[in-house]
């Protein structure tokens, strides 16, 4: 089973050998995402490569082609949507047409769809052979619309299912900007990065922890504190659902009452350190999230006093505060950090 690490050189890969793809896995884990990011990618080293996007549920067989009397000349008249490439208009088109949530549509409608995609003439619309097909979808099993579809269809693509992994999908989150506290919260608790499997095993339906929502939630924690406000229940048992919900925010407030800032930069070599995993990965979350840079001297003598782990821990979600890293990069102390422990260098390239 491919991870989504993985897909950017399979879509390559596809595009080199003219393959049709099929990407099928859990709802919300970001496939459609790393579709549209790694033809972005191409893009930007090739001007010329074309990207189509069509959400196929809404679509019709009309919506392919359509044949309409002509009045006048009594002579039917074939009409083609103009937004699919076509090879009478452009035989040397290249690029990608995506299908969101290809088996979700139904079977007429994918019964015209199947022609298109094996290079048929359907009447003056036919794909060009330099353009490829990318569909995403969920799976039967995960009971979310998708129906059977012939196996015609189904043999025309290269089918890849993909698994959310957890520490993969942790890494994204940095990248991108996700919440110090969520990140150091997930960290603890890769189990909550995607419930899927959990909501189908026991049949509950409703609102669960996956990676859209986490980062749906980011961006309201983020607003929040540019606000100097707190999102409220509902709003994060909205995005998260409710067990998870709450214990997150029961994790939020320990990270901003267990060992206050002020404590820790009053007399860093003497401030509370947790016994508890949980709470301490609270605290160093808390920190990195809040640190004000003419702190950093205390802070840094507060995080040296944990393991090699908690400190890449601390400079990871610091790392992703921009404000402060922005200034902090200027500071002899903060480059120092990193020279003076060969042991902490290390492990922040693994």
């Amino acid at each position: 089973m491919a991870s989504l690490h993985d897909i950017p050189n399979i879509i390559k890969r596809a595009i080199a050998t003219g393959a049709n793809l099929e990407l099928l896995g859990d709802p919300a884990i970001g496939k459609t995402s790393i579709i549209e990011q790694t033809i972005a990618m191409i893009q930007k080293k090739d001007s010329k490569f074309g990207y189509w996007s069509l959400y196929t549920p809404s679509l019709s067989p009309l919506d392919f082609i359509a044949v309409v009397p002509n009045q006048k000349s009594k002579v039917l008249t074939t009409y083609h949507n103009d937004r699919l490439p076509n090879r009478f208009d452009n035989p040397d088109l290249r690029g990608v047409l995506f299908l969101g949530e290809r088996n979700n549509a139904d079977l007429a409608t994918n019964k015209a769809l199947q022609k298109y995609i094996n290079n048929e003439d359907m009447g003056g619309l036919q794909k060009p052979k330099g353009v490829i097909v990318i569909s995403d979808s969920n799976k039967l099993e995960h009971r979310s619309g998708t129906v059977h579809q012939s196996l015609a269809l189904l043999s025309r693509s290269r089918m890849i299912n993909i698994d959310c992994v957890a520490d993969e999908t942790l890494k994204y989150f940095h990248e991108i900007g996700v919440h110090e506290l969520i990140l150091a919260f997930l960290t603890l608790r890769k189990e909550h990065v995607n419930e899927f499997k959990k909501v189908i095993d026991t049949n509950r339906y409703g609102v669960w922890a996956n990676p859209r929502a986490w980062e749906r939630l980011s961006v309201s924690m983020q607003n929040a504190d540019q606000e100097q406000e707190t999102l409220t229940v509902d709003e994060i048992t909205g995005d998260i659902g409710d067990p998870v919900g709450q214990e997150f925010i029961a994790f939020v407030q320990t990270a901003k009452s267990l060992v206050p800032y002020e404590t820790v930069v009053a007399d860093p070599e003497k401030a509370l350190q947790p016994e508890n995993i949980s709470d301490t990965y609270a605290v160093i979350a808390m920190l990195a999230l809040s640190i004000n840079t003419k702190d950093f001297p205390q802070i840094k003598k507060y995080i040296q006093r944990y393991s090699t782990e908690l400190q890449v821990l601390f400079l990871r979600l610091l790392a992703t505060n921009k404000k402060a890293t922005t200034t902090l990069i200027g500071m002899a102390s903060y480059r120092k950090w990193f020279t003076e422990s060969p042991e902490l260098q290390k492990a922040l390239t693994l």
